[in-house]
């Protein structure tokens, strides 16, 4: 609800910072996964993000941003129905933005800045924190990449059919002549069931 309300969503700013550093990085993955390089990530104070590529399969590297980062939530939320897998998940989450932070974020104070500190919090709870509290940090943090897709549905609705600019659907109907709108429904629908699906294996797997 909070992230709904524009008066309230600065509240959440350090989470979407989270959001884009993990989407920026599935950018990157995909190009390189598909014969690409990555030339550097950007993540601006605003929570926005770009991702600078050559060469690879554009329309892997466009979708990768959303798919991505809904996958890796969905997968933080099983693995931390317990107290190791929950340590396990924030370490690797750490060490994805650790990897990000030395290969290809570049030149942007706000970006860098956000995910030093967010590398900072992730190892933190994954040696300090115990229990439930553990348990709760990952699963909240998996989750809020799922829903990550949801929450920028609006936006891309909005960048992709009335303000013109680039986004990640705007480049795929480049690539492909589907309407921007329909790959944003594919990318929240894609979401939505990556959260079911990992809340009740979750909930299987704790009981």
């Amino acid at each position: 609800l909070i992230w709904l309300t524009p008066m309230l969503r600065p509240a959440l700013l350090p989470l979407v910072y989270l959001n884009t550093h993990l989407h920026e990085l599935c950018h990157g993955i995909a190009a390189v996964a598909t014969g690409g390089v990555v030339h550097h990530i950007e993540v601006h104070g605003s929570g926005s993000g770009l991702t600078v590529t050559l060469g690879g399969w554009p329309v892997a590297i466009s979708s990768a941003g959303y798919f991505g980062a809904s996958l890796f939530g969905a997968v933080m939320v099983v693995m931390s129905s317990s107290q190791r897998g929950a340590r396990t998940a924030l370490l690797t989450l750490g060490t994805i933005l650790t990897l990000g932070l030395v290969l290809w974020v570049r030149g942007d104070a706000i970006g860098f800045g956000s995910g030093v500190l967010w590398i900072v919090v992730l190892f933190a709870l994954a040696k300090f924190a115990t229990g439930n509290w553990l348990i709760f940090a990952a699963q909240f943090l998996g989750m809020t990449q799922c829903l990550a897709a949801a929450q920028s549905l609006g936006d891309l609705v909005f960048i992709s059919t009335i303000s013109g600019a680039r986004s990640d659907a705007h480049n795929m109907y480049l690539e492909t002549g589907i309407p921007p709108l329909f790959w944003a429904i594919v990318w929240i629908l894609f979401s939505a069931i990556a959260c079911v699906i990992a809340v009740a294996m979750a909930w299987k797997r704790s009981k």
